[in-house]
């Protein structure tokens, strides 16, 4: 993950990183403030510094952002960089780039965590609202998305919750 970060750096001006590994997760001391509605608040992530420092102990996701960049040509950029390399997916708010390791997703780590805990498939309720979030939609019992979710997943669930922003789910 270090080469990644070091690559993507070196040829996406202004890029900031975020990141997770199991149930922890960080951020760049530069990344940006969350608007929510009018309200722009930190992030309520736990570890503030260099992405890099983190990435020696192995990532779950590594999330990338471009302050004023279209989030789809921030996502092409990296998709670029990486070659193939890593799955890249867009998230919808704030607009990201969310990188995980080639032939891994969120589908795998639910249906293992469920497995783990003994919770039948049936019972879960997952919701999303990128592209990266349609293989756990796929896999749950029941699913949602939020109101701000991109086109796939409007199109491929039709229950729906309100944006972050009006109350519906998000940080």
């Amino acid at each position: 993950a270090s080469s990644l970060v070091a690559e993507l750096s070196e040829a996406i001006p202004g890029i900031v990183f975020a990141w997770e590994r199991g149930l922890k997760c960080g951020r760049d001391a530069t990344w940006p403030l969350v608007g929510l509605g009018s309200v722009a608040r930190e992030p309520p992530i736990g570890v503030i510094g260099p992405v890099g420092l983190q990435t020696a102990k192995g990532l779950s996701k590594l999330i990338c952002h471009v302050v004023g960049a279209d989030p789809d040509d921030v996502v092409r950029q990296v998709r670029l960089v990486l070659g193939g390399r890593a799955e890249v997916s867009t998230a919808t708010s704030p607009p990201l780039a969310e990188v995980v390791a080639q032939g891994h997703d969120k589908r795998e780590a639910l249906e293992w965590l469920c497995t783990r805990m003994g919770i039948a498939r049936a019972e879960v309720l997952a919701m999303g609202d990128g592209p990266i979030d349609l293989p756990q939609l796929t896999w749950a019992g029941r699913v949602s998305r939020v109101g701000n979710a991109h086109a796939p997943l409007r199109c491929a669930v039709s229950e729906g919750r309100p944006t972050p922003p009006d109350d519906g789910v998000g940080f």
